[in-house]
Parts: C-alpha cells; structure tokens; sequence
C-alpha cells in the first residue's frame, strides 16, 4: 500500500512540475524565438494594454527558418516607451499611431514606415513611431491625449497625427477609453488588478495554466516562424459582414476635437489586411461622416502587379513601406501647405528622397536642408 501510494504521489508530483516546465521554458528559451525580440514588452505587463514598450530597450531578434535562414532585426524603444529616437525640445513632431503594420513587424529599426516618412521630412521634424503591436482606436486616442500632454511640457510642438486604422479596428474594442486611461496609469484597480501588477511572474504562470492553449501557444508561434515560407500572399476576401460600432463615432468626434484644439492637423490611414475587403468603402464613408481630417485608403497605392502585403497576418516588406512612405508624406504636405513651420517638407526631391533603394544615403543628405551653424553659446550684444 506505502509503494502504490508513493508511486501515485510521484506521478501526481510529475503532473503538477509539467505545466511548470513548460511555463520555465516558455519564458526562458521560446520567448526568444518570437517576432518581438524578448523582453520589449516588459514594461507593459502585466495589463498589455498596448500603449507603451520597455523604454530604453535595444535588442535584436533571432529567428531560425528553415526556408531563409536565421532571420535578425534590430528593435529600439526610446525613453517614451515608443519605436524610435526620442523627440527633440523646439523640433515639429509628427505622430504616427497605429498597429503592428505601422510598428514594423519584422522589419529593422530603418526599415519601418515612420523612419521612412522621417527621410521624406528632413531636419527639423522629428516623426515618432507610435505603432505597437494590437493598438486599435481607442488606443490612437489615448496616445494623442498623452502626446499632447507631452508636447506642452516638454516645448515639443505636435504638428501631424496620423491614425492608422484597420477596417476591423472600428468595431468593438477590448479596452473602452476609461478601462485604458486606468490600466495605464494604475489607479482604481480592482484587487485581482492589484494583486496582478504587484506579482507580475505570478500572474504570468497562472495566465499559463489556466488553459491549455494559453501554454501551448508560444511553442507554437516558434514553430510556426521555423516553418513558414515567406512569400507574397494573394488578395483576400472578407465578407462584408462587420459593421463600425456606435463607440466609434464618438472616439473619431473626440480625437477630431482635440486636434482641433490644440492645432494638430489630423490624417487617418485605412488599411485593410487584404486587397479585396469589402468592408473598406464602409470603413471610410463612416471615418469621413464622423471626422473633418483627410482618409488615406492603403488599397490605392499600389501598383496592379504589387500585392498589399507580403508577410505573415498582414505586415509589409521594405518596398511596400517605401510606398506608404512616400503617400504618408505627400499627404502630410498637402495638409500642412499654409504652414510656415512645415515649409521645408514640401521638397520637389521628397519622394525619391523616401527610401527609395536607388537613392544613395549621399543623395538624400543632399537633398536635406542644411543644418543651422552650430555655436556653443548665443551672446546678445549691445547696440
């Protein structure tokens, strides 16, 4: 009876270490196999509300593929919490939010569509990547709220936001506005919440365990990233069957509003995750009814034998963010043509100065207007 009783308390000692295994090896050895590079998101857990990323970071991700070979793109975080270098005191700041399309998924820091936009401007303008990874609207929203509240203590001037949406982002959301002002800045929170952002580790395991796809998922992202053939996805077809959600119109009154108000011009970007959705003409007829600011639809930019995305759930490869680049850019022109301190983006060079690859770094540093001369203190003199 002592043999068998012992006997089922090891099996029962090895059923319960499984899952813990698991978890342990989850967190140290597959996390670096993933999309984002380990650790970036560190900083938002463990809410994910998708507002910010592990500020100061720098890493680089290594991902095996047995069709391309080790894949590696270098990531950086600046103080904000946001993809890029960190704002300027006295530049003009262009905002562009968004998801991880925007962000740059799989692509390296100089690659993404903000840095690419940010050639397009030249000196003098600083373009913050503030795409992260799952952001829909009401993130964008909130990410204007904070970015204005930046601005105005730190002698930034906030110039352009742009909002970049998904067809799918105008319906309904997982976080409503009050839920992700309160996330975010860690008051009001239930106990369970308390308890959650007190023991990040143990929430992370018993998120882990609670379901048996929670702790299978990360093994099979791995393997998925190993075995996937990267190449140019077809168009797809969604049906038309998602409808904008009556909280939307109030979240596109309300940015609309703000910019408004504090002199931001404002450009919303649509872009659906297949050429052939037929939801976008909806999408945009419902952005322009509930907003004054100019709509950028994705699908006209490119060319009849170029696909909308060529990566895996919708991201973009450096050419197609060449041509967004290019798009954003010229739009960002037109609605900032009566602006003096804009002047210098309206460049007749600027859209073989966006990245293009025939373009060398010598010839769009020519292009670039000259930087003030550099002097170590301004002395005032006496008539």
């Amino acid at each position: 009876m002592d043999a068998n009783k012992r006997q089922c308390l090891a099996m029962a000692a090895i059923i319960a270490l499984v899952p813990l295994l698991l978890v342990a090896l989850n967190r140290t050895v597959i996390s670096r196999l993933y999309t984002l590079p380990h650790g970036i998101r560190e900083a938002d857990a463990p809410f994910y509300t998708f507002m910010r990323l592990t500020p100061g970071y720098r890493g680089r991700t290594f991902r095996p593929n047995a069709y391309d070979g080790v894949r590696s793109e270098r990531y950086s975080v600046n103080a904000l919490g946001l993809r890029g270098p960190q704002p300027y005191p006295g530049h003009d700041l262009v905002v562009l939010s968004g998801d991880s399309t925007l962000f740059g998924l799989e692509l390296d820091d100089a690659q993404t569509i903000p840095a690419l936009v940010g050639q397009c401007l030249g000196d003098g303008v600083d373009v913050l990547n503030a795409g992260i990874p799952g952001k829909a609207l009401t993130h964008n929203l909130r990410t204007l709220e904070e970015l204005i509240a930046f601005a105005s203590e730190r002698g930034v001037r906030l110039r352009v936001f742009v909002d970049w949406l998904t067809p799918g982002d105008l319906g309904p959301s997982r976080h409503t506005p009050q839920d992700l002002k309160r996330l975010t800045d860690r008051v009001n929170l239930t106990w369970k919440e308390r308890m959650a952002a007190r023991f990040p580790l143990a929430h992370h395991v018993y998120w882990q365990l609670r379901r048996p796809w929670n702790i299978t998922a990360p093994i099979r992202e791995a393997t998925l990233a190993l075995m996937r053939h990267e190449r140019p996805c077809p168009p797809q077809t969604f049906p038309d069957a998602r409808q904008p959600a009556p909280e939307s119109a109030a979240l596109l009154e309300r940015m609309d509003a703000l910019c408004r108000a504090n002199g931001v011009r404002l450009v919303h970007v649509l872009h659906p995750r297949g050429a052939n959705d037929a939801f976008v003409p909806t999408a945009r007829a419902f952005i322009a009814a509930h907003s004054s600011a100019p709509v950028l639809d994705t699908t006209s930019l490119y060319p009849p034998n170029e696909t909308l995305t060529v990566r895996y759930f919708g991201h973009v490869g450096p050419r197609q963010a060449q041509l967004l680049a290019k798009a954003l850019a010229a739009i960002i022109d037109s609605s900032t043509a009566g602006d003096e301190q804009l002047r210098h983006v309206r460049d007749s060079a600027m859209p073989r100065a966006c990245g293009d690859d025939r373009a060398t770094a010598v010839e769009r540093a020519d292009r670039r207007p000259p930087h003030p001369p550099m002097t170590t203190r301004q002395h005032k003199t006496e008539p």
